[in-house]
């Protein structure tokens, strides 16, 4: 907490690990070994910190919307209003496009 507080960032981008939330995985959602570290952020490193972020970016992996982790992540920070920004409304897809080089 203390090497992070002293960016002072303003804003912070997480993305939780995609295996405990997913229709494919076990679902153990915070009790999975694999959540550890995002919940480590919210109960440990934050309330730690003497210059929060104002904003915290967080990918919504399918799944962890509905999930327990979220919902600890809505108490902790007491957050109001919530703004879910999916990319079907941006025509985004869900599928990275790879490419080979050479690059230029």
């Amino acid at each position: 907490a203390k090497k992070l507080d002293t960016y002072a960032a303003q804003l912070w981008m997480l993305s939780p690990p995609c295996q405990p939330y997913t229709r494919k995985g076990l679902k153990k959602d915070s009790t999975d070994g694999r959540a550890t570290s995002f919940l480590e952020v919210l109960e440990d490193i934050l309330p730690a910190m003497q210059h929060k972020p104002s904003y915290i970016l967080v990918e919504n992996v399918v799944g962890f919307e509905t999930s327990q982790t979220r919902n600890k992540l809505m108490l902790k920070l007491k957050v109001a209003p919530v703004i879910q920004l999916l990319p079907v409304r941006f025509t985004l897809s869900f599928s990275v496009v790879h490419t080979a080089g050479p690059f230029t």
